[in-house]
């Protein structure tokens, strides 16, 4: 993650700069993933693909 993002939504998933993210589903410009047993969407423009 290059930024933190809280979430807004209850399907959203809130992390921290830093953090590594598991992508299930890149589309447009919100993706899902998972972080520490959580799974929700988030921006795609606030994360890098490693």
């Amino acid at each position: 993650a290059l930024y933190d993002f809280d979430a807004q939504q209850p399907t959203d998933l809130g992390f921290k700069r830093g953090d590594i993210i598991t992508l299930i589903k890149s589309d447009g410009n919100w993706w899902r993933g998972t972080l520490d047993g959580q799974t929700g969407d988030f921006p795609s423009n606030y994360v890098q693909m490693i």
